[in-house]
């Protein structure tokens, strides 16, 4: 198991596991000229994408964080450092003038050989947007004399794994890498460096159970009291019955077959049907699954809450909206944790 116990994550702990991801990374970015990163909300693309930075890759980078920048929006009489980040959150609209901050950069005095943009999509409110601007960035690069530097981008909006985004940005010299859900193991050893470090109210089981083997959600979770996770399964449940109805309405379905066949495809079948693979999309969309990358692909829990939710709503025959959190939460409490992954 690997852990560099010397470096220090977001989560003041050393950084774990993530070995095949890192030669894989590296590989992409030998091969290609824009790599994005992409997975399941809270699974650690951000962090792999730094430590990447800070321990293997060779020669200057430029690091865009939009979380950091967006924050920053919110400071009353905040002065930007940096002119170019400024130009950036004014002029996020058109596509266009990204083009000419990774270009700006690149002519910057440092001459970068890697530029960053973390968390890309929370930079624009609207994700087809963010694809338009992303594909105008790897369009541009992609026609680029080798020294203009590579990009590499992490995103979280399930939108960006849809078949539809993918196959708009294969062809211009576009990587992907799909993060999964930490092996449990070293999760396990993760999350006691970080209970030691800063206490935790719930248990690894409770966790693994609700959010699976995925760093991002430990602060969120191990603070929470009895009657705040309770809340916290019930957003869960708010959000899958969204991404249930949403389906129902565009598949022109009723919402309890739309749960029967979401739970089917959360379960590891493949699916039959063009319809189906459409329901998969939507859910990967509504950031409830996330796909497998083979043809014909396979669908996974962002979240295994989610397939317990499906699962017993399937059972029920109810939509999840009708299911109480408390007798969720006291299922994945009961339940052996299963790990959802594509390898």
């Amino acid at each position: 198991m690997f852990i560099d116990a010397a470096y220090r994550t977001g989560l003041g702990t050393g950084f774990y596991d993530r070995v095949d991801e890192l030669d894989e990374l590296a590989s992409s970015l030998r091969g290609y000229r824009s790599v994005v990163v992409y997975g399941p909300r809270g699974v650690g693309k951000s962090e792999l994408a730094r430590y990447y930075l800070a321990r293997r890759h060779v020669g200057g980078a430029v690091v865009v964080d939009a979380r950091e920048r967006k924050a920053l929006e919110l400071v009353p009489g905040r002065v930007e450092p940096l002119r170019l980040l400024r130009e950036l959150m004014g002029l996020l609209g058109a596509p266009v003038n990204l083009v000419d901050l990774v270009a700006e950069i690149a002519r910057s005095a440092k001459k970068p050989s890697l530029i960053l943009l973390d968390e890309f999509h929370l930079l624009f409110t609207d994700a087809h947007q963010a694809l338009v601007a992303l594909e105008a960035l790897a369009g541009y690069l992609a026609k680029k004399p080798c020294g203009t530097p590579s990009l590499l981008v992490t995103v979280s909006e399930g939108f960006f794994a849809t078949t539809e985004a993918l196959s708009r940005l294969t062809g211009y010299s576009t990587g992907f890498l799909l993060v999964e859900p930490m092996d449990p193991r070293a999760f396990a050893k993760l999350y006691q460096e970080y209970r030691e470090k800063n206490g935790c109210e719930r248990s690894l089981e409770e966790i693994t159970g609700l959010a699976g083997p995925n760093p991002g959600y430990l602060v969120e979770l191990c603070s929470l009291s009895d009657k705040m996770l309770a809340n916290w399964v019930s957003e869960r449940l708010s959000q899958l019955s969204y991404a249930v109805y949403r389906a129902a309405l565009e598949l022109g379905e009723d919402p309890l077959e739309v749960v029967k066949e979401a739970n089917e495809l959360l379960s590891g079948a493949r699916p039959r049907t063009p319809r189906q693979h459409l329901l998969g999309e939507i859910l990967v969309r509504e950031n409830i699954a996330y796909p497998c990358p083979s043809l014909p692909r396979r669908y996974l829990p962002q979240l295994p809450v989610y397939a317990t939710a499906l699962e017993q709503a399937a059972e029920k025959q109810v939509p999840p909206d009708e299911l109480r959190a408390k007798d969720l939460l006291e299922a994945v409490r009961r339940q052996e944790a299963r790990l959802h992954r594509c390898r």
